[in-house]
């Protein structure tokens, strides 16, 4: 599965909104280690997201078969918002190392 938010992204939010940890991980030898952590929570609430969007939107089977260029749209949609949600909460959800 393609990461939700790209690798070299994810490295500019930490390094940019959380120095200390970023250079904690990057000395520690636990950068990828932890990026891919928060690479996985980003795809599992990116799924969460386009899953409560789409019920919330109407996106149903009957759509599907009724206009299917209508539905592509919709889950364009859903999926842009679901990308902004994402992107602007992965800062927050960075975990604090405590050890």
């Amino acid at each position: 599965m393609l990461s939700v938010l790209p690798f070299y992204a994810q490295i500019q939010k930490l390094k940019e909104h959380h120095r200390i940890l970023y250079y904690s991980l990057l000395t520690d030898g636990k950068m990828n280690c932890t990026l891919a952590g928060i690479d996985r929570q980003a795809e599992e609430l990116f799924s969460r997201l386009m899953k409560q969007m789409a019920e919330r939107e109407g996106v149903t089977e009957a759509v599907k078969a009724r206009d299917q260029m209508a539905l592509v749209g919709r889950i364009f949609k859903i999926r842009n918002a679901c990308n902004q949600i994402l992107s602007a909460q992965i800062v927050v959800r960075i975990p604090r190392q405590s050890e």
